[in-house]
């Protein structure tokens, strides 16, 4: 296991968070509340984070006809049908690490599924309700469900997992990528957009509830 990733695993306290709000984004949500730091005031909502982002570069260019039409023309939407809510598989309920990993890479699967198809309810039920982040994927999938608007493709795109088991909780630490991606609203216009985030680590702490389960503990950068 990569040094870097075995600190991650190993001393969750520890971990440096970087303030990047892009790499938080490919969480979905544009700021993972769980991971800002002591110094640091609290980060703007997702959507207002990244809309910010965007009317900040208008304003420092000049906007053209064409930079106008990129902005408000719908690109090739890659989220497709909606295939409904993938099943969690037998592997994700087993009390092993195997099994811990499983349930985080379809916890992923299922981020990116909420980020597609927005609804409530899907998320929910795999967080802890202290995981402050799981309430806020929770709380964002409720919001835009209800606002009609969703991302046009997937946020994460996990490429390996690794977990060790500390008494009673796994800690899976995730390495990826985010692809570039859009916000859209209800009539297929984007209204906010991110850059491609080629690298990074997230590392989850889990736990099994008897016989529902893992549920997340916590999310960390």
């Amino acid at each position: 296991m990569p040094r870097e990733q075995l600190s991650v695993l190993s001393d969750p306290e520890g971990i440096v968070v970087r303030r990047v709000s892009v790499i938080a984004s490919c969480l979905m949500l544009g700021a993972v509340t769980a991971c800002s730091t002591p110094e640091a005031s609290d980060p703007p909502a997702p959507e207002d984070s990244l809309t910010s982002q965007s009317e900040s570069e208008d304003a420092e260019s000049t906007s053209t006809p064409d930079d106008a039409a990129q902005t408000s023309a719908s690109p090739v939407d890659a989220r497709g049908e909606d295939p409904g809510v993938p099943e969690l598989p037998a592997v994700a309920m087993e009390d092993s690490e195997a099994g811990a990993e499983a349930f985080v890479q379809y916890y992923i699967g299922l981020i990116n599924y909420v980020a597609a198809f927005p609804q409530a309810g899907v998320l929910e039920p795999y967080g802890d309700p202290n995981c402050g982040t799981c309430n806020v994927f929770e709380d964002d999938a409720h919001d835009f469900a209800e606002a009609g608007k969703y991302y046009d493709r997937d946020t994460i795109i996990p490429s390996s997992f690794e977990s060790l088991r500390f008494e009673n909780v796994y800690r899976v630490a995730v390495d990826g990528k985010a692809p570039a991606y859009n916000i859209m609203n209800s009539s297929g216009e984007i209204v906010a957009r991110t850059e491609e985030v080629p690298n990074f680590k997230i590392a989850f702490q889990v736990y099994m509830q008897d016989d529902e389960g893992y549920r997340i503990e916590w999310i960390k950068s």
